[in-house]
Protein backbone atom coordinates (compact mmCIF):
# COMPACT_ATOMS: atom_id res chain seq x y z
CA UNK A 1 0.00 0.00 0.00
CA UNK A 2 1.62 3.34 -0.86
CA UNK A 3 0.67 6.60 1.40
CA UNK A 4 2.63 10.12 1.85
CA UNK A 5 4.84 10.43 4.78
CA UNK A 6 3.19 13.26 7.11
CA UNK A 7 6.68 14.41 8.02
CA UNK A 8 8.26 14.59 4.34
CA UNK A 9 5.34 14.08 2.44
CA UNK A 10 7.62 11.14 1.01
CA UNK A 11 5.75 8.20 -1.26
CA UNK A 12 6.82 5.24 0.40
CA UNK A 13 5.25 1.56 0.97
CA UNK A 14 3.87 0.30 4.04
CA UNK A 15 1.21 -2.48 5.09
CA UNK A 16 -2.65 -2.14 5.13
CA UNK A 17 -2.35 -3.97 8.51
CA UNK A 18 -0.15 -1.11 9.97
CA UNK A 19 -2.51 1.56 8.28
CA UNK A 20 -5.55 -0.26 10.38
CA UNK A 21 -3.60 -0.03 13.11
CA UNK A 22 -3.22 4.05 12.96
CA UNK A 23 0.75 3.35 12.27
CA UNK A 24 2.68 3.52 9.10
CA UNK A 25 2.35 7.40 9.02
CA UNK A 26 6.05 8.35 8.47
CA UNK A 27 8.43 6.79 5.59
CA UNK A 28 11.32 6.39 8.41
CA UNK A 29 12.30 6.25 11.79
CA UNK A 30 13.96 10.00 11.22
CA UNK A 31 10.64 11.42 10.14
CA UNK A 32 8.91 9.39 12.93
CA UNK A 33 11.39 11.28 15.21
CA UNK A 34 11.75 14.32 13.87
CA UNK A 35 8.31 15.81 15.17
CA UNK A 36 9.28 14.98 18.49
CA UNK A 37 13.07 15.85 18.79
CA UNK A 38 14.54 18.94 19.30
CA UNK A 39 18.36 19.99 19.29
CA UNK A 40 19.99 20.97 22.76
CA UNK A 41 23.44 21.25 24.33
CA UNK A 42 24.86 18.88 26.98
CA UNK A 43 25.26 20.35 30.37
CA UNK A 44 28.77 18.51 30.94
CA UNK A 45 30.19 18.53 27.31
CA UNK A 46 28.92 21.05 25.19
CA UNK A 47 27.98 18.55 22.51
CA UNK A 48 24.78 19.21 20.23
CA UNK A 49 22.42 15.94 20.64
CA UNK A 50 18.63 15.26 19.78
CA UNK A 51 16.26 14.20 23.02
CA UNK A 52 12.43 14.03 23.10
CA UNK A 53 10.52 16.90 23.59
CA UNK A 54 8.44 15.31 26.64
CA UNK A 55 11.93 14.58 28.06
CA UNK A 56 12.73 18.76 28.50
CA UNK A 57 9.37 19.35 29.65
CA UNK A 58 9.99 16.86 32.99
CA UNK A 59 13.92 18.32 33.27
CA UNK A 60 15.46 15.24 31.63
CA UNK A 61 17.07 15.49 28.62
CA UNK A 62 20.27 17.46 29.62
CA UNK A 63 22.83 14.56 29.14
CA UNK A 64 23.92 13.48 26.12
CA UNK A 65 25.41 10.09 27.70
CA UNK A 66 25.48 7.79 30.81
CA UNK A 67 29.04 9.44 30.65
CA UNK A 68 28.02 12.86 31.50
CA UNK A 69 25.00 12.03 33.51
CA UNK A 70 27.29 10.18 36.08
CA UNK A 71 29.63 13.19 35.70
CA UNK A 72 26.92 15.73 36.37
CA UNK A 73 25.02 13.92 39.38
CA UNK A 74 28.64 14.10 41.55
CA UNK A 75 29.21 17.63 40.60
CA UNK A 76 32.35 17.12 38.14
CA UNK A 77 33.79 20.05 36.25
CA UNK A 78 33.57 20.18 31.98
CA UNK A 79 35.72 17.48 30.25
CA UNK A 80 37.03 16.52 33.70
CA UNK A 81 38.62 12.68 33.84
CA UNK A 82 38.05 10.02 34.81
CA UNK A 83 34.85 10.30 36.00
CA UNK A 84 33.60 8.49 39.46
CA UNK A 85 30.63 6.63 40.37
CA UNK A 86 28.14 8.67 42.60
CA UNK A 87 28.39 7.21 45.88
CA UNK A 88 27.79 8.11 49.34
CA UNK A 89 26.04 11.22 50.24
CA UNK A 90 25.54 12.37 46.41
CA UNK A 91 23.92 9.08 45.48
CA UNK A 92 20.23 9.24 44.90
CA UNK A 93 19.54 6.60 47.26
CA UNK A 94 21.77 7.81 50.00
CA UNK A 95 19.45 7.73 53.01
CA UNK A 96 22.50 8.62 55.84
CA UNK A 97 24.84 5.94 55.85
CA UNK A 98 26.00 4.09 58.63
CA UNK A 99 27.00 4.72 62.31
CA UNK A 100 30.26 4.92 64.27
CA UNK A 101 30.22 2.63 66.83
CA UNK A 102 32.68 1.54 69.33
CA UNK A 103 33.56 -2.56 69.45
CA UNK A 104 32.35 -4.15 72.72
CA UNK A 105 35.41 -6.33 72.81
CA UNK A 106 38.25 -4.19 71.81
CA UNK A 107 36.83 -0.25 71.67
CA UNK A 108 37.67 0.09 67.84
CA UNK A 109 35.79 2.17 66.20
CA UNK A 110 33.85 0.69 63.04
CA UNK A 111 31.15 1.94 60.57
CA UNK A 112 27.96 -0.48 60.88
CA UNK A 113 24.99 -0.12 58.61
CA UNK A 114 21.79 1.20 60.13
CA UNK A 115 19.57 -1.65 58.93
CA UNK A 116 22.15 -3.91 61.18
CA UNK A 117 21.80 -2.02 64.03
CA UNK A 118 17.77 -1.94 63.62
CA UNK A 119 18.35 -5.95 63.91
CA UNK A 120 20.40 -5.86 67.08
CA UNK A 121 23.93 -6.42 65.54
CA UNK A 122 26.89 -4.72 64.57
CA UNK A 123 28.17 -4.95 68.26
CA UNK A 124 32.22 -6.38 67.60
CA UNK A 125 34.16 -5.13 64.69
CA UNK A 126 35.18 -8.75 62.97
CA UNK A 127 34.82 -12.28 63.78
CA UNK A 128 37.93 -12.89 66.01
CA UNK A 129 36.25 -10.56 68.85
CA UNK A 130 32.70 -11.93 68.38
CA UNK A 131 34.04 -15.38 69.54
CA UNK A 132 36.16 -13.89 71.85
CA UNK A 133 33.32 -12.14 73.40
CA UNK A 134 30.89 -14.92 73.18
CA UNK A 135 34.10 -17.76 74.31
CA UNK A 136 32.49 -20.13 71.79
CA UNK A 137 34.73 -23.04 72.98
CA UNK A 138 33.46 -26.04 74.17
CA UNK A 139 29.70 -26.18 76.18
CA UNK A 140 29.18 -22.89 75.27
CA UNK A 141 29.79 -23.28 71.66
CA UNK A 142 26.41 -23.34 69.45
CA UNK A 143 26.69 -26.85 68.18
CA UNK A 144 28.32 -28.35 71.34
CA UNK A 145 27.02 -32.11 71.49
CA UNK A 146 27.86 -32.73 74.64
CA UNK A 147 31.58 -33.96 73.93
CA UNK A 148 30.48 -37.32 71.98
CA UNK A 149 30.48 -37.39 68.45
CA UNK A 150 30.66 -40.04 65.85
CA UNK A 151 33.40 -40.71 63.76
CA UNK A 152 33.31 -43.05 61.29
CA UNK A 153 31.16 -45.36 63.49
CA UNK A 154 33.51 -45.10 66.26
CA UNK A 155 32.09 -43.01 69.52
CA UNK A 156 34.50 -40.15 70.22
CA UNK A 157 34.97 -38.73 73.14
CA UNK A 158 36.39 -35.28 74.54
CA UNK A 159 39.08 -35.99 77.09
CA UNK A 160 42.10 -33.22 77.13
CA UNK A 161 44.09 -35.13 79.64
CA UNK A 162 44.89 -38.18 77.95
CA UNK A 163 48.25 -38.89 76.72
CA UNK A 164 46.64 -40.60 73.35
CA UNK A 165 44.04 -38.09 72.82
CA UNK A 166 43.95 -36.61 69.33
CA UNK A 167 45.15 -32.91 68.01
CA UNK A 168 41.25 -32.21 68.80
CA UNK A 169 41.35 -33.47 72.17
CA UNK A 170 38.89 -36.27 71.44
CA UNK A 171 39.70 -40.34 72.17
CA UNK A 172 37.71 -43.78 70.77
CA UNK A 173 35.17 -44.30 73.85
CA UNK A 174 36.11 -48.29 73.56
CA UNK A 175 39.86 -47.25 74.59
CA UNK A 176 38.66 -45.08 77.27
CA UNK A 177 36.45 -48.32 78.49
CA UNK A 178 39.08 -50.70 78.24
CA UNK A 179 41.25 -48.19 80.45
CA UNK A 180 39.47 -47.75 83.09
CA UNK A 181 38.43 -51.98 83.35
CA UNK A 182 42.03 -52.71 83.96
CA UNK A 183 43.16 -49.70 85.67
CA UNK A 184 45.57 -48.50 83.01
CA UNK A 185 46.64 -46.94 80.16
CA UNK A 186 47.10 -48.66 76.87
CA UNK A 187 50.53 -49.05 75.15
CA UNK A 188 50.84 -48.43 71.25
CA UNK A 189 51.53 -52.11 70.40
CA UNK A 190 48.00 -53.09 71.69
CA UNK A 191 44.59 -53.11 70.36
CA UNK A 192 40.71 -53.08 71.00
CA UNK A 193 38.26 -55.55 68.77
CA UNK A 194 34.54 -55.46 69.32
CA UNK A 195 33.28 -58.81 69.20
CA UNK A 196 30.23 -58.33 67.47
CA UNK A 197 31.78 -55.92 64.69
CA UNK A 198 29.84 -52.70 66.36
CA UNK A 199 31.89 -50.54 66.50
CA UNK A 200 29.28 -47.95 68.76
CA UNK A 201 28.87 -51.12 71.37
CA UNK A 202 31.21 -50.15 73.68
CA UNK A 203 30.67 -52.31 76.60
CA UNK A 204 33.43 -54.29 78.46
CA UNK A 205 31.88 -57.62 77.41
CA UNK A 206 31.86 -56.46 73.80
CA UNK A 207 35.66 -55.89 73.95
CA UNK A 208 38.41 -57.96 73.60
CA UNK A 209 42.22 -56.33 73.76
CA UNK A 210 45.11 -57.73 71.63
CA UNK A 211 48.87 -57.01 73.03
CA UNK A 212 49.57 -56.30 69.37
CA UNK A 213 48.09 -54.78 66.19
CA UNK A 214 49.45 -57.83 64.08
CA UNK A 215 47.93 -60.25 66.14
CA UNK A 216 44.61 -58.02 65.63
CA UNK A 217 45.07 -58.31 61.80
CA UNK A 218 45.91 -62.06 61.90
CA UNK A 219 42.79 -62.66 63.00
CA UNK A 220 40.70 -61.05 61.10
CA UNK A 221 42.33 -63.01 58.33
CA UNK A 222 41.76 -66.11 59.86
CA UNK A 223 38.38 -65.84 62.14
CA UNK A 224 36.21 -68.09 60.51
CA UNK A 225 38.90 -70.48 62.07
CA UNK A 226 38.52 -69.50 65.46
CA UNK A 227 35.97 -67.10 66.18
CA UNK A 228 36.06 -65.17 69.36
CA UNK A 229 33.24 -64.67 71.07
CA UNK A 230 34.02 -63.69 74.82
CA UNK A 231 36.07 -60.56 76.38
CA UNK A 232 39.36 -61.38 78.13
CA UNK A 233 39.45 -57.64 79.79
CA UNK A 234 39.23 -59.63 83.06
CA UNK A 235 42.76 -61.71 82.32
CA UNK A 236 44.26 -58.05 81.86
CA UNK A 237 42.55 -56.78 85.01
CA UNK A 238 43.76 -59.46 87.24
CA UNK A 239 47.44 -59.73 85.92
CA UNK A 240 48.19 -56.28 86.75
CA UNK A 241 46.86 -56.25 89.92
Amino acid sequence: MIKNCLRCEKEFMTKPCLVREGRGKYCSRKCYHGPGKIEVSCLMCGDAFYTHRCKIEKGKGKYCSRECYNKGRVGMKVNSKPWPHYTGVKHHSYKGGGKIVKCQECGKEFNVPQSTLKIGKGKYCSKDCHYKARDYKGDKHPNWKGGRVNSGGYIMVLDKTHPNRRKDNYVREHILVVEQFIGRYLTKEETIHHINEEKADNRPENLYLFDTVGKHITYHQTKEKVLITESNLHLYKVTNE
